[in-house]
């Protein structure tokens, strides 16, 4: 067996562990929004994770609605916003320096993820904002 490809596994997998641990446990200030989510049970496996981002105000349910969506996919302008508000200031002076549709919601975490280097456009400098991010491109925005 190749040991530098079971080192690399090794470290991408913690790596992963890492930014989840971040995102879940890390203290932030301001207000907690403390919500629940009419679809994830209390013994959901994921439920104090979810939880703990919720009161964080880093992952929210979709609005108008009291649902996460806990099996859904994340959109690439969702998860802009997942790592906008986990590590930055949104910057409501910024703008989208890709171009594409996107949601009027996500204008302001597109704008301050393209500023701070964490979602780029494509070769083409397309944004792709309401296509499903996937693992390679979430790697890349963390």
């Amino acid at each position: 067996m190749d040991i530098s490809f079971v080192t690399r596994k090794f470290q991408r997998s913690i790596a992963g562990l890492g930014l989840a641990t971040i995102l879940a446990t890390s203290v932030f200030t301001g207000t907690a929004f403390g919500m629940t989510f009419d679809d994830v049970a209390s013994d959901y496996f994921a439920y104090d994770q979810i939880d703990a981002l919720s009161d964080a105000g880093v992952m929210t349910g979709y609005e108008g609605t009291n649902n996460f969506g806990p099996e859904d996919y994340l959109t690439r302008e969702q998860a802009a916003k997942v790592l906008v508000m986990a590590f930055f200031t949104v910057d409501t002076s910024a703008t989208v320096t890709c171009s594409g549709a996107y949601s009027d919601w996500a204008e302001d975490y597109l704008a301050t993820a393209n500023l701070m280097g964490v979602m780029e456009g494509d070769d083409e400098g397309n944004c792709n904002a309401t296509a499903n991010v996937t693992r390679a491109e979430f790697a890349k925005m963390a």
